[in-house]
């Protein structure tokens, strides 16, 4: 099925309350632009599905069946195409990334990001239907959060960041698995594999000392506005005041797409809230949600799933919903 046009923002009550450098920021209305979440979006091209009956007559109608002689072609060809479906949500048009193309849309508060779904959908189907893989592994979501999310302070962001990172540590597991990477390349996730590849065969204890270095030095590049790249995080790219959380994989689902923002929205103010480290928990986490599950609905439903799947561990037991 052919994507559907783009509509205003405004029939999901989403408007513009702001802007940053070259982006503009997207609300509710009545809400400050602040405590922001910003989507990098990224789907790597899939050749033979351009084949199917449907998109090879569009291609033929459109004259173009005979004039492609290579896939750079061809995705310059639907980089036009694509954005010709997408609304004032993207702030530029896509550019090629790892056999793919990238999109990056308007930073929103989380708030407006939920609302935004209609429109998220519309554009994973037109990624979808233009011959798009989320199952080829190498693609990703990245997802920029502000750090003011963390906390009002940068003492108090460094302390939540540090107990996020702590709890990702204790709880990799299920990191991979919410974080929807594939079997070819969760290793972006999985903290032990990143450490591993740095750092070589370690012991456990061995394996603990990385890691405090590594929480360390990005707790620090939180406080000097350094730009580092550890853990799966980058922190202060292009001198925004964002964390950019690089943990997870692409889809066209757009409900495992809304899992993955409430998860980070989820994991900051979970850790944010607190206040000893001791009390961060799986078991913790899955009540927060149980809690606010009306705020989490789609990750709710996602970790739900999990259990009753027996996909993760006995933590997820405790689940109370």
């Amino acid at each position: 099925m052919t994507p559907l046009s783009p509509q205003p923002l405004s029939q999901y009550g989403v408007f513009e309350i702001g802007e940053r450098g070259v982006f503009t920021v997207f609300g509710l209305r009545g809400q400050e632009p602040v405590d922001l979440i910003g989507v990098e979006y990224e789907s790597r091209y899939s050749s033979f599905l351009h084949r199917s009956r449907e998109l090879s007559q569009w291609f033929i109608k459109n004259k173009y069946a005979h004039s492609i002689s290579t896939e750079h072609e061809l995705l310059e060809l639907i980089k036009t195409e694509l954005f010709s479906y997408t609304s004032d949500l993207i702030q530029a048009p896509a550019h090629m990334d790892g056999g793919g193309l990238e999109i990056v849309p308007h930073p929103a508060t989380f708030e407006a990001q939920q609302a935004l779904k209609p429109e998220y959908e519309r554009i994973l189907r037109a990624f979808k239907h233009y011959g798009f893989n989320s199952n080829l592994g190498g693609d990703g979501i990245h997802l920029n959060v502000d750090k003011s999310l963390l906390g009002a302070s940068i003492q108090e962001q460094r302390i939540t960041l540090a107990k996020m990172l702590l709890f990702y540590y204790r709880n990799n597991t299920f990191f991979v698995r919410v974080s929807n990477r594939t079997s070819e390349d969760d290793h972006k996730v999985d903290i032990y594999h990143q450490l591993g590849d740095s750092y070589g065969n370690l012991t456990d204890d061995e394996l603990d000392k990385v890691f405090y270095t590594e929480k360390g030095k990005l707790l620090d590049s939180l406080e000097s506005s350094t730009v580092l790249k550890s853990l799966g995080l980058r922190m202060n790219r292009g001198g925004r005041p964002a964390i950019e959380f690089r943990w997870f994989g692409s889809t066209h689902d757009v409900d495992i797409l809304m899992s993955q923002i409430e998860f980070i929205h989820a994991l900051c103010v979970y850790c944010r809230t607190n206040t000893e480290q001791d009390e961060i928990s799986l078991g913790g986490f899955c009540f927060f949600i149980s809690d606010h599950s009306k705020s989490y609905l789609h990750l709710a439903n996602r970790m739900l799933y999990f259990r009753e799947s027996k996909e993760l561990m006995n933590n997820m037991k405790v689940l109370p919903f």
